[in-house]
């Protein structure tokens, strides 16, 4: 049975973006630390790739973690039930790889210093998400509340830039897992996958 084309054009753009964030700058710099970030008033700092680097890197990762996106993880993952085409060992590769993802989201930092306002701790997805929609574009107020919060608290604000970093490079490694078995399927149908040097991550 073949893969149903909106099936395969979603492997292809996801694929291609997977690609974007590996060849990127910042992510080259991420996965051979050789970046370091720091927060100031004006946001996100970094001491190698520039911020247009950064905000490329952003607004490209974005598209894996956003519920509405064709790519998203969450979109990914409907897939299994609306193309009859994918195989039971796709299905259960990319739920794992998913599910792995959320469960790591879920958890709280090993030292958890993010505030989140509500009484409780803060876990790796508002690590993320302070950073996406409180700095990166600003489409959250209360994220960009918590961010201010946040720069006006040194010892938290150094912590905080280790914690993006660690979640960013665990986000990326659940990218390039799910690339590689999306690319896999489109070699299995017969289909050429666009070539990609996926970087070492944990």
């Amino acid at each position: 049975m073949t893969l149903n084309a909106s099936t395969t054009g979603i492997f292809h753009t996801f694929y291609e973006k997977a690609q974007e964030l590996e060849n990127s700058r910042f992510c080259q710099c991420l996965s051979g630390s050789r970046v370091r970030l720091s927060w100031t008033r004006n946001g996100l700092s970094t001491d190698g790739p520039s911020h247009d680097d950064v905000k490329a890197f952003g607004v490209t990762l974005r598209l894996f973690m956003l519920s509405r996106d064709r790519i998203s993880f969450a979109e990914i993952a409907t897939l299994a039930d609306t193309d009859p085409g994918l195989p039971d060992t796709w299905c259960a590769e990319a739920a794992a790889i998913r599910d792995t993802l959320n469960v790591y989201l879920g958890t709280s930092p090993v030292l958890p210093i993010l505030p989140h306002g509500d009484g409780r701790t803060a876990t790796n997805r508002d690590v993320l998400e302070t950073w996406l929609y409180g700095d990166l574009t600003h489409l959250h107020d209360a994220k960009r509340g918590r961010l201010r919060r946040l720069l006006e608290t040194p010892l938290v604000n150094v912590n905080y830039a280790s914690d993006l970093q660690d979640t960013l490079l665990h986000v990326l490694a659940r990218i390039f897992d799910l690339a590689g078995a999306n690319s896999r399927e489109l070699v299995r149908h017969g289909i050429e996958p666009i070539p990609m040097a996926v970087p070492r991550l944990p």
